[in-house]
């Protein structure tokens, strides 16, 4: 038997190019009703025992569901891809579905573009990302969330578990390779933006290409001296061909 899953995660039976959800079960047999009940009434119904159909009964009073049911299966298949495909971006995984659609019904009957990275955002955050701390010793930063989309090491410097004024310094060896030409670096604290357990994102920029880069980021617990020297004496530690003025 086919099945595809509805917005909220559950069974729905795909027979004879219609869409039954679960009525009830009783003695071994399970029962379904055509999911236009609610909508149009239809008396539509499917019987199954041990995942075969034992009763179909052709009674809908609409066409059949085939652009549905391909709009389900490649939501379906979306969100699959979503949590399989951790290192791929909404947009990424969004385009390459709908680039396999020839269909211009199915096409028009799916939702925006917009809503199905949506869809991709919220489903990683259910269940790919990594349990909320409430400690910074806590914190376990795994992979893929180490690297950057191109598998570049991202997370270069984590002072440890056991510091109580624990730092995460983000960058790639790109990035410091273009501060470690430049002589005039730009730091920049962002406090409303920092995540939980963290004061501030401490950003380094420099200028390259005519354009203002981002090329440092650092999650910092305080707004101490001695943060700021451990995160400049880390990036030396890092490359040190770096400059600052």
């Amino acid at each position: 038997m086919t099945y595809v899953k509805s917005t909220k995660g559950k069974n729905l039976l795909v027979y004879a190019e219609y869409i039954f959800e679960k009525d009830y079960t009783k003695n071994e047999k399970t029962y379904w009703k055509c999911i236009k009940y609610n909508m149009y009434k239809c008396c539509g119904r499917v019987h199954t025992v041990n995942d075969e159909v034992v009763l179909h009964k052709n009674t809908h009073n609409h066409t059949p569901n085939i652009t549905e049911i391909s709009t389900k299966t490649i939501i379906n298949e979306l969100k699959e891809t979503a949590s399989s495909q951790v290192t791929s971006t909404p947009h990424q995984i969004v385009t390459n579905t709908i680039s396999t659609i020839s269909s211009q019904a199915i096409s028009g009957a799916l939702p925006s573009v917009a809503t199905m990275k949506k869809t991709v955002q919220r489903l990683r955050r259910c269940k790919n990302a990594p349990v909320n701390p409430s400690t910074l010793s806590e914190i376990n930063i795994i992979d893929p969330y180490t690297f950057t989309l191109n598998k570049k090491p991202f997370l270069l410097y984590d002072s440890g578990s056991d510091d109580v004024n624990r730092i995460l310094l983000f960058s790639t060896e790109e990035n410091l390779k273009i501060l470690s030409d430049q002589c005039h670096w730009f730091i920049d604290g962002t406090f409303k933006s920092s995540p939980q357990l963290f004061t501030q994102i401490l950003t380094i920029h420099a200028i390259k290409y005519d354009t203002v880069l981002p090329l440092v980021f650092a999650l910092v617990p305080n707004k101490t001296r001695d943060s700021y020297t451990k995160i400049i004496k880390e990036l030396l530690n890092l490359e040190n061909n770096l400059q600052p003025a």
